[in-house]
């Protein structure tokens, strides 16, 4: 637990000059993740509202839609998400290198 504590510490030293772009990246994490949460129930909805109507009702095109909608937000957050993750990978890795090479 000694060392996990001392190695934590190390690897936040280093996000610390991050922090804003790591906050935005959990808040990509937590958006699509939740979308990813309620996606199955307006899926299931839809197929529920076929199933006992027998017909494409304009609700069941509603349900789709939102479906679609959602899919493509959380597509979005995603492509941030790393876009981030990229970024801070880099930034940390630079600066890690650079106090290396100045020890």
């Amino acid at each position: 637990m000694k060392y996990f504590r001392k190695n934590i510490a190390i690897i936040a030293k280093y996000l610390q000059p991050q922090r804003k772009a790591f906050m935005a990246a959990l808040v990509f994490v937590i958006l699509e993740n939740g979308i990813q949460l309620i996606l199955p129930l307006f899926y299931g909805k839809a197929i529920d509202r076929v199933v006992n109507e027998k017909t494409l009702s304009q609700n069941v095109i509603i349900l789709i839609g939102v479906w679609f909608i959602l899919s493509l937000v959380s597509e979005w957050c995603m492509r941030l998400r790393i876009r981030q993750g990229v970024r801070i990978g880099y930034r940390v890795s630079v600066e890690m290198f650079t106090n290396y090479v100045r020890q």
